[in-house]
C-alpha cells in the first residue's frame, strides 16, 4: 500500500484536456470586426477600449474552477485505506427438489412433496436475516 498523496480515479484528469486546448486555441477571429478592415495603425483611434467587466473576471475563473471540480473528481486522498470486503449473512444455497410422480407416493403422511416443501419453508426461515 503506498503512503502519501494519491488520486482514487486519475482517469478523471483527462477532463484537463479540453480545457489545455481550449486555452492554445486562444480567441477565434479578431477581436472586432473593423481589424480586417482598417488599417493598423489607425486602429487604435477608431476604436473605444473595453471597459473591464464582468466578462473579464468569467475568462479568469472558469479555468480555475473547471481545473477545481476535474481535481475534485479525481478524487484526491492522502492513504487508500484497507479494501473494504462485503459479505452476506446467508451462504450461497442451491436447493434440487424432485417433483417427479414418486413424490406422491402414499407412504408418508400427507405427501412426500408436502413434506419437502414443510422442511424447505422451515430451512429458508432459520436463514432468512429478517426473521
Amino acid at each position: 500500500m503506498p503512503e502519501g498523496f494519491l488520486l482514487l480515479r486519475p482517469w478523471w484528469l483527462l477532463g484537463l484536456l479540453p480545457l489545455i486546448w481550449f486555452l492554445r486555441r486562444g480567441p477565434r477571429g479578431p477581436a472586432s470586426p473593423w481589424e480586417g478592415l482598417v488599417d493598423p495603425h489607425l486602429l487604435p483611434h477608431l476604436l473605444v477600449a473595453p471597459q473591464a467587466g464582468p466578462n473579464r473576471s468569467w475568462s479568469l475563473a472558469l479555468p480555475l474552477v473547471w481545473i477545481l471540480a476535474v481535481l475534485a473528481l479525481a478524487g484526491p486522498a492522502w492513504d487508500r485505506g484497507p479494501p473494504v470486503h462485503y459479505r452476506t449473512r446467508t451462504p450461497p444455497l442451491v436447493i434440487a427438489l424432485d417433483l417427479s410422480r414418486s413424490m406422491d407416493a402414499g407412504d408418508l403422511r400427507p405427501s412426500r412433496l408436502a413434506l419437502a416443501r414443510a422442511e424447505l419453508r422451515e430451512l429458508l426461515e432459520e436463514l432468512s436475516p429478517y426473521h
